[in-house]
């Protein structure tokens, strides 16, 4: 993979990441849409689902491609490989926070996710007024809370992967200014 590939394609996964956001917000915005007369589906209950995933094993071969390729990198690279995870994060919670049990919206907290393992595998109902019950009934199913913390693991050890890339690439490309200073010292 070139650098170019490489800078184009951990560009898109933040594309990726921020439309995958809107969309779990917003999930009438691209409800009935069409793109060069192809009528889209979006089902918000696959972003939130599916996008956390893609987004972390997205970002692990970009960075793993990067770091063999013993780049620095540039700031469009540290703010794109940061919002990456801001956006896997954000994913999450919309999963937490946004999805319950059939015909239980806004009556079931929202931490039973990450705690009742009595909820295994469940098709869930997205708590989102306007959401027609066709989509509601093609809703992923889940599998709270093992999934939930699957995700979060992935989501942490991508943010610390990341941290630790660009506090490498910040310590490496000041690393011959360092050398420099020595010379001119001796």
């Amino acid at each position: 993979m070139t650098a170019k590939t490489a800078d184009r394609n951990l560009h898109l996964l933040a594309l990726f990441g921020l439309l995958s956001c809107i969309i779990s917000r917003a999930p009438l915005l691209l409800d009935k849409s069409s793109i060069l007369f192809l009528s889209l589906n979006i089902n918000v209950g696959y972003i939130v689902v599916f996008a956390p995933l893609v987004l972390a094993v997205g970002i692990i071969i970009i960075e793993n491609r990067n770091k063999k390729a013993q780049r620095t990198l540039i700031m469009s690279h540290k703010i794109s490989y940061l919002s990456v995870c801001f956006f896997i994060f954000f994913l999450i919670s919309q999963f937490i926070l946004n999805f319950s049990l059939k015909g239980e919206c806004g009556n079931i907290s929202p931490h039973r996710f990450l705690w009742d393992f009595s909820l295994y595998e469940i098709q869930p109902e997205y708590c989102y007024s306007g959401i027609e019950e066709k989509i509601q009934n093609q809703m992923p199913y889940i599998y709270a809370p093992l999934q939930v913390w699957i995700y979060l693991v992935l989501a942490l050890f991508c943010t610390v992967r990341c941290t630790l890339s660009i506090r490498e690439s910040l310590f490496y490309s000041n690393a011959p200014l360092r050398e420099d200073k020595n010379k001119i010292n001796n």
